[in-house]
């Protein structure tokens, strides 16, 4: 086996038992030295990953894997697979390795949820260091949050947009009807509705398509994703380059009060959204305060990469064993970090990979974000498949007026991936829509979007028009939000 560093040498008889006796330790040795030394297996992982195809959430290969080894090595048992019961006992080179890998996934984890403050919480302000700084959280922590990025006028205030925004959504979730066919919905321990933004042009001229197209939020998402775009490429095949920023789907991410729903009220379970790192990124946007009791996302930063490649998957898997194997949060496998305060307009991006998750909202009002998810890559978007909970509700309808409203909302996600693709957001970072960098930024201390990047805005919403679907409840929901606001 090839190793790094110092792996290959011989570790003495104390060194062992003690890496023996660090359950995680051993059970990723183990688990590696299946996955990667018994050709006995294989015909079993490809029974595995068959049995897979089909899935919502869909699982890599590495880590359906690493699932099915970690289970022998953790029930301690081989029978049924061809294998001898010391094929379970991992070698002194797989331990070292296993040992190095762990540790130092442990000390990154511990290290970003001790210094917080300094490594992920990020003044927006100087901004042209905000995209560098952004990058470098993202690197280190698998999360940034940026503060005071959207403040604006004399004095300082918010844009109405983003109340706006809100009363807008809580209008429309009145009507159930129109909530389930755009939402994908997670009922069980914590209740959380992801609904797909409506796809109406004054809308994101008037304030989302700030969020949506943030010179410096964005510039540091793609210095994250670390690849510059080949012109050729993207010639041929606008969406087909690797590595550059696209906009996989935009949504509402609501967390109703506890007390109002049927869950357990108890947290989410320990998840990510993918397994694979630097690959797509969940950016969040604030849209009212949230404190300790209104349901924050948690992280365990820093869990989104792991040096050692081939022992990634066998990590997460683990990470995952050991989470599902307890109901008490006091025994996470993972240093737990929980914003106590998000003020209104605070952005939250964090890479799709690192673990997290929901918490009971305790207040009476519900928990709204904004959410944009970015993709460095086609595959990304395929793995996370967004599109498939709809295509599923689709098929499962028996009334065609049911299914057209799914069909509608599959319309509208793939008309908000054709706006925001890969050309677009070339166009708005390479400077051809803005008069050099300073001429990108100034909407963010006024209180108007910048006349370049609001160009280029309108330019490509007139040259992809929306699908005309359901427009009307959307512009009575519009109507019954100003009022609520006028009558405030």
């Amino acid at each position: 086996i090839s190793c790094r560093g110092d792996c290959h040498r011989r570790a003495d008889g104390a060194a062992l038992a003690d890496m023996n006796n660090d359950r995680d330790v051993q059970q990723v040795a183990c688990a590696a030295q299946l996955c990667h030394a018994t050709p006995k297996l294989d015909r079993v992982f490809q029974g595995l990953l068959d049995k897979l195809k089909g899935n919502t959430k869909r699982m890599t290969p590495e880590i359906a894997r690493g699932a099915l080894c970690g289970s022998m090595c953790n029930s301690g048992t081989s029978r049924g697979f061809g294998l001898a019961p010391q094929d379970l006992i991992p070698s002194p080179q797989w331990l070292e390795r296993a040992n190095q890998t762990v540790r130092e996934a442990q000390a990154r984890n511990q290290r970003c949820a001790d210094q917080w403050g300094s490594l992920v919480e990020l003044p927006s302000l100087p901004l042209v260091t905000l995209p560098n700084r952004v990058a470098a959280a993202l690197d280190t922590c698998g999360v940034a949050r940026v503060s005071g990025l959207f403040l604006g006028g004399e004095p300082l205030q918010l844009p109405h947009w983003l109340a706006d925004s809100r009363s807008t959504l809580e209008s429309l979730r009145r009507d159930s009807h129109w909530l389930r066919s755009r939402a994908r919905i997670e009922n069980g321990t914590r209740v959380t509705e992801d609904v797909l933004l409506p796809t109406d042009r004054d809308m994101l001229l008037a304030g989302i398509g700030d969020f949506l197209s943030s010179p410096p939020l964005l510039e540091g998402v793609q210095k994250y994703f670390g690849s510059k775009l080949d012109e050729r490429e993207v010639m041929s095949s606008p969406d087909a380059s690797h590595n550059y920023v696209r906009l996989s789907y935009a949504s509402y991410i609501v967390a109703p009060p506890a007390e109002i729903t049927n869950a357990s009220n108890t947290p989410q379970k320990l998840h990510a959204d993918l397994s694979t790192p630097r690959i797509m990124v969940s950016m969040h946007l604030a849209l009212h305060d949230i404190d300790i009791e209104s349901g924050p996302t948690a992280f365990c930063p820093g869990t989104h990469k792991v040096n050692d490649a081939l022992l990634a998957p066998l990590v997460r898997a683990r990470t995952l064993s050991r989470s599902n194997a307890t109901s008490d949060f006091a025994q996470m496998p993972c240093r737990v970090a929980v914003p106590k305060h998000t003020e209104m307009g605070t952005v939250t991006i964090y890479d799709s990979a690192v673990f997290h998750y929901g918490t009971v909202n305790r207040r009476s009002h519900p928990r709204i974000i904004l959410n944009a998810n970015l993709a460095a890559r086609p595959e990304a978007i395929e793995e996370e498949n967004y599109r498939g909970y709809f295509e599923a509700g689709r098929q499962a309808e028996s009334s065609g007026a049911a299914a057209a409203n799914w069909q509608a909302t599959l319309h509208e996600l793939d008309w908000m991936r054709s706006v925001f693709n890969v050309s677009f957001y070339r166009s708005l970072l390479n400077g051809s829509a803005c008069t050099g960098t300073a001429g990108c930024l100034p909407w963010i201390s006024g209180t108007t979007l910048d006349l370049h990047r609001q160009g280029l805005l309108q330019r490509r919403l007139d040259e992809t028009p929306a699908p005309i679907v359901r427009r009307s409840q959307w512009l009575q929901a519009v109507a019954v939000a100003v009022l609520m606001l006028l009558l405030v």
